[in-house]
């Protein structure tokens, strides 16, 4: 029998079955039909028809993942530190290929595969199918869809609609174009108003390099719920200075320059990255400071180079990565790579005197220590203390950090029980913190969770889901930024992917559960 209807059921322990894959770099792989089935009791079967427009469907990649229950279920092991995949595969990497010895449909670009759920414990599932191009060379092309079900107490498979997770919210869609990948949209409050402005790329590939396309900008005078084509724009509030100036610091991240000084560069030991024929890109080991004297309409920029030992540096938005504290130190946490070491790591840029100077400080002076930290945002807390949420490749928790000091030296980054990335954080008026963040698998979408300690515990009690809808092409969706507006209510933006593959602007307006 083959389910169609949703049907609801009692909540019980979680788990995944999920086909997937990573973000694609290009978009021509497209599923243009989906269905799963309970032949049996014990049984889940999947059935994928893609069709391709440049490149060849060449697998189809199978990936459990755990969410509530870390119990690994029979047929199912754990191979890349944290990929749960069935224990037999065609190709270890990359998965099934069309008309292999898996594959359980004849046609050519429909791919079908039974799994067995015997001795499973009852609990939520979603099968997450994708179909792309590997094990060809070049770059990742992907579609996914998303088909969850639940195991009853009574062993009985039926279907379920993830969007039952979601809390009460108004959701609205700022920007979507076909044939455009929307991404990175940025988000000021102007100070004592509902008028946000926000801004975002407007690219023609899939890629998070290469930004060929332009950008947008949009503006919303009633909270969030409708948005406008504009050029208006204002300033962050911590950008100001107690004379009126505006000083911003951050790193210069990607260069574009000729491919044949890639030779060259890799020589430096830089981070480099093919973009286009003809051109690479790579990681600058700079940092600059901008000046303002006019509201923000013209800016003088400073490049101050880097250590000797930094490899390249990347940038992450201010909205996030950027606060004032109230003594007045300004602090702007940005990441890269030193030389020679695999991990990323967060370094945080230091103010103290309105921007006039700046300090480069290793929020680890001994490095990353095996941990991969990337994207970080930064907050103050009630009692004066900095916070720093960061985002990280090895498990794909958030992993947080502590200053005391003003921004001069930060605690051992720990592991917090957040799945999910990049964070932003919110301080509300009670002295709560709010964090909200991408949720990157099923169901993907966005969360959000508080905490009432100043960010030293996360309770699940208090985590909310926004959006459960996420899915098309590999999870790419995400970087939320979250504004309280004047009722209370609280808007939150971010980029978002579902079963038609468009990657778009959206945004939630919601309020916190009493």
């Amino acid at each position: 029998m083959v389910y169609h209807s949703l049907v609801k059921c009692a909540p019980s322990a979680i788990l995944l079955l999920a086909v997937t894959g990573m973000p694609a770099c290009a978009g021509s792989i497209r599923i243009i039909d989906a269905s799963f089935t309970f032949p049996q009791a014990d049984q889940i079967r999947v059935v994928v028809t893609a069709t391709s427009k440049d490149v060849p469907v060449g697998s189809y990649y199978t990936e459990l993942q755990l969410l509530e229950n870390e119990e690994i279920p029979q047929g199912f092991v754990v191979r890349n530190q944290r990929h749960v995949v069935p224990e037999k595969q065609e190709i270890t990497v990359t998965g099934d290929r069309d008309n292999g010895p898996f594959d359980e449909d004849p046609r050519e670009g429909t791919y079908a595969r039974t799994f067995s759920v015997k001795g499973w414990k009852p609990g939520l599932y979603a099968l997450r199918v994708s179909a792309h191009n590997r094990p060809a060379t070049g770059p990742y092309v992907l579609d996914t869809r998303s088909f969850p079900f639940r195991i009853t107490p009574e062993r009985k498979l039926v279907e379920f609609d993830p969007k039952e997770l979601e809390i009460p919210a108004k959701t609205v869609t700022i920007y979507k174009q076909q044939d455009v990948y929307a991404c990175f949209p940025s988000l000021a409050q102007r100070e004592g108003e509902d008028t946000l402005s926000t801004g975002f790329g407007t690219r023609t590939r899939r890629s998070h390099i290469d930004p060929t396309g332009g950008s947008k900008r949009m503006v919303s005078r009633d909270g969030g719920l409708t948005w406008a084509e504009s050029t208006e724009t204002f300033p962050l509030s911590q950008y100001r200075t107690k004379d009126g100036r505006l000083v911003r610091a951050s790193a210069r991240g990607w260069l574009y320059v000729n491919a044949e000084e890639k030779d060259r560069l890799v020589k430096e030991q830089r981070i480099v990255m093919d973009v286009r024929p003809g051109t690479v890109a790579y990681l600058s080991p700079d940092y600059y400071a901008q000046v303002s004297e006019d509201g923000g309409k013209t800016w003088k920029m400073e490049v101050i180079p880097g250590p000797e030992y930094v490899a390249g540096l990347m940038p992450f938005r201010d909205e996030s990565s950027y606060v004032r504290t109230t003594e007045g130190v300004r602090l702007v946490a940005i990441y890269g790579h030193r030389k020679g070491v695999k991990e990323r790591e967060v370094f945080i840029l230091r103010s103290a005197d309105d921007g006039k100077s700046w300090q480069f400080i290793p929020l680890l002076p001994e490095g990353p220590q095996g941990v991969d930290l990337n994207e970080t945002a930064l907050v103050e807390t009630a009692r004066g203390t900095v916070l720093a949420m960061a985002r990280s490749e090895t498990d794909g928790f958030l992993w947080q950090s502590t200053s005391t000091d003003g921004g001069l030296t930060w605690s051992r980054p720990e592991r917090t029980e957040l799945w999910g990335h990049p964070a932003h954080l919110l301080r509300l008026p009670d002295g709560r913190i709010l964090c909200t963040y991408g949720y990157r698998k099923f169901p993907m979408g966005i969360r959000a969770c508080v905490s009432s300690d100043h960010g030293r515990t996360w309770p699940a009690e208090k985590r909310y889901v926004l959006r459960a809808d996420g899915s098309g092409s590999g999870g790419d969706l995400g970087y939320p930024i979250t504004v309280r507006l004047s009722d209370g209510a609280l808007f939150t933006i971010y980029y978002f992917n579902g079963n038609d593959n468009i990657t778009h602007i959206a945004g939630t307006r919601w309020s916190l559960p009493e």
